[in-house]
Order: C-alpha cells, then sequence, then structure tokens
C-alpha cells in the first residue's frame, strides 16, 4: 500500500492539481496570436486591412471591400444562430478554422490557407462559420475536454513519469484546449446546424457541400488541420447535399 501511494497516489494529486489550473487558466498559445478581424477592420478606413504582427511587420493584407463581406457574413450567421463569439484570422498554410476560448473570449479562428480555399465563395463561409459556431453553441469543446482529460491521466499513469512532469501536462492541456479534435458526433452536430443557420441567414446552402468538396481536393495533396478526427469528406459531401435539398425544397 505504502508504495502504491509513494509512486502513484502523490504523482496523481499533480496531475489533478495540473487539472484544475488546465480548466482554469486560459489557453497558453506559442507564436504569433490570431488578429481581431472586426477590431482591425473597424479601426481604419484604407483600403486595405493589414495583419501587422508584434514587431510591426505586415504579415496579410487583405481589400477592406472583402473583409467586410466576410464580415457582413458573420454577422449574419450570429443573429440566426442567436450566439455571439469573435472571428479572428490566424497564420497557416493548410486550411484550417477552430472555435474555443482564448482568454476568456469566445472566438471563431479562420487560417489563412482556408481563406485562401474559400475566396469569394460567400455560401461556403457561410458553412464554415456556421459549422464553427455551432461547436461554441452546442458546448462541444467542454464535452472534448471531458472526453480527453480520462485519457490523459491513463497515459500519464502508464508511462509512470517523474511527477515533476506534472507540470508539463498541465501545460499541454492548456494549450490544446482551443484547438481540439471534437468527435465525429459533434463535427455531424455543427455540420447539420451550421448550415440550417447558413440557410436561415439568406445562403445557399450548398455552400457548406461546395467546402467540403474544396477540402477533399486539398486532403489529396497533403494533411489538411481541418479534417483531422472528422467523418470522411464523402460523407459530408453526401450528408450536406442532402440535407442542402430538404432545405430548398421546404419552400
Amino acid at each position: 500500500m505504502d508504495l502504491f501511494y509513494n509512486n502513484v497516489m502523490k504523482p496523481n494529486t499533480l496531475i489533478i492539481t495540473g487539472l484544475f489550473l488546465a480548466l482554469l487558466l486560459p489557453p497558453v498559445t506559442h507564436g504569433q496570436e490570431p488578429w481581431d478581424v472586426e477590431q482591425i477592420f473597424l479601426a481604419t478606413n484604407e483600403r486595405e486591412v493589414q495583419l501587422v504582427d508584434e514587431q510591426g511587420n505586415a504579415v496579410k493584407s487583405y481589400e477592406r471591400g472583402y473583409v467586410g463581406n466576410i464580415l457582413s457574413v458573420w454577422d449574419d450567421i450570429q443573429e440566426v444562430s442567436s450566439y455571439r463569439a469573435a472571428l479572428k484570422f490566424a497564420p497557416g498554410k493548410s486550411p484550417n478554422a477552430y472555435a474555443g476560448k482564448s482568454n476568456g473570449e469566445k472566438i471563431v479562428a479562420v487560417n489563412f490557407g482556408m481563406i485562401e480555399l474559400l475566396e469569394t465563395d460567400f455560401d461556403a463561409w457561410a458553412g464554415l462559420l456556421g459549422h464553427e459556431i455551432a461547436h461554441l453553441k452546442l458546448n462541444h469543446q467542454r464535452e472534448a475536454l471531458k472526453r480527453k482529460i480520462p485519457l490523459k491521466i491513463v497515459d500519464w499513469l502508464v508511462e509512470r513519469s517523474d511527477p515533476s512532469k506534472a507540470v508539463g501536462f498541465a501545460s499541454s492541456l492548456i494549450t490544446n484546449s482551443i484547438d481540439m479534435n471534437y468527435s465525429r458526433k459533434h463535427e455531424r452536430e455543427s455540420d447539420y446546424s451550421g448550415t440550417v443557420w447558413a440557410y436561415r441567414a439568406g445562403y445557399d446552402p450548398m455552400g457548406a457541400v461546395s467546402l467540403h468538396q474544396a477540402l477533399a481536393k486539398e486532403e489529396k495533396i497533403g494533411e489538411v488541420p481541418f479534417l483531422r478526427s472528422h467523418p470522411t469528406s464523402k460523407e459530408r459531401v453526401e450528408n450536406l447535399t442532402k440535407l442542402a435539398w430538404e432545405l430548398k425544397n421546404r419552400d
């Protein structure tokens, strides 16, 4: 019993402490923070919206009209979903988008790769933003975190690591608390709600289909972070096409 206490129970106490820290503290991010699109858009009347890093260097710029259109889609999705969050642009070449909390703020982040993929297909933008805000409204992050914590504990105990590694364990949970791999069930729920909201906001629900058709092409080229732990592109295209037709035929 004493041996078990010394080898497992003490580290386990540190794990529990780490878990409480991970749940209470805001996520730790490394590298460039995402940019608050609306904040930057409203701060200037320049023809281009410039994204600047912490050193003041220009990283990316987009035409003001283009960003304005994206923000208009975002406002429509928020209105229909009855949910508010901050829209952010993030670095990254491989198409990705995610939703979560950062420093107590609810956010949806879309990276450069996804922006380049969608271009001016605002129906696809509506499908994407509807999908991400659905993750927030349906509280998927909390469910994913609850699912992830027990696995982390098991891994930690199996490794029989030095107790000092509990700090790294907590840090890892904090760092990964935004960009989580939601379950396939969560993805299907968000696909459905996001597409319905896009349609109710006045967008073509086939935009969600276009999004996943484009992602499927990217998937053949290399890894697409947005597709991790998700249903297959084929399944999503089939399900979303069926849903789009059902929505259109209701009228």
